[in-house]
């Protein structure tokens, strides 16, 4: 005897015995499923921005460091030959981009009365964007022009269009001092920048610390971040990879 094939035709029937008990399974059956679909992809979609926020402004998904940099932070532990090492790393189907950094402790002074701030040297360009370090940021920096932290700028009292002055240490050991023209008072996600944060252009970085084609760090954001961990092994065990 065929049972799947009688108990099919019995199944049938029975649907159409009662029309409205069939209509009313099925519309909750339907919105039962799309509610379920909905939820997974607010979930999905809440998810995904938490990581970006976190991972996008300053920690990247994958960072390179020069040996022991990451434990005192030496401003003479840097990664050389930076330019090569980002043009690989760009070129690298998983790497959705890649940017340099230069981190240097100095003073900065508009009068007489000197500040303490932390002098970032960035691609003004490729930390532009949402989830980024400079959110609403449109024109790039020039060289010998700046960003500063709003809460820095009120402190110093200094506005766009000021120009300061920033004295620090080269890693050769030598005197490192320049003056710059404030481009804008910027507010970000990442409190150190707001509060102590220079942001020059990474070329204007490197030259005033006496570091041609180095850089403290690397940040990289993977194409897909769920991937970012196999990313990682992989880039670790080449060059440019860093340390």
């Amino acid at each position: 005897m065929n049972w799947t094939g009688s108990t099919m035709r019995m199944a049938w029937r029975n649907l159409w015995r009662n029309p409205r008990r069939t209509a009313l399974a099925l519309a909750a059956i339907g919105l039962s499923v799309m509610l379920v679909l909905a939820y997974t992809s607010i979930l999905r979609a809440y998810g995904e921005w938490i990581v970006e926020t976190i991972t996008g402004p300053m920690l990247g998904h994958v960072q390179a460091h020069a040996p022991q940099w990451r434990k005192d932070q030496l401003m003479d532990r840097t990664l050389r030959e930076v330019d090569k090492k980002l043009a690989e790393l760009r070129r690298d189907p998983d790497v959705g981009s890649a940017t340099a950094r230069v981190y240097a402790p100095a003073l900065a002074a508009r009068g007489e009365e000197g500040f303490a701030v932390m002098v970032m040297g960035i691609d003004s360009t490729a930390e532009s964007g949402p989830a980024r370090l400079l959110t609403d940021v449109l024109e790039p920096l020039r060289e010998r022009e700046a960003f500063i932290g709003r809460q820095l700028a009120e402190l110093m009292n200094v506005r766009a269009g000021d120009e300061i002055a920033v004295v620090g240490q080269g890693i050769d050991g030598s005197l490192a001092n320049d003056l710059f023209t404030v481009k804008a008072v910027v507010t970000t996600s990442v409190d150190l920048v707001n509060r102590q944060g220079l942001l020059v252009q990474l070329s204007s970085a490197q030259s005033l610390f006496a570091m041609p084609d180095e850089a403290h760090e690397i940040v990289i954001h993977a194409r897909h971040p769920e991937m970012a961990s196999t990313l990682a092994r992989r880039l670790i065990r080449r060059p440019a990879g860093g340390a």
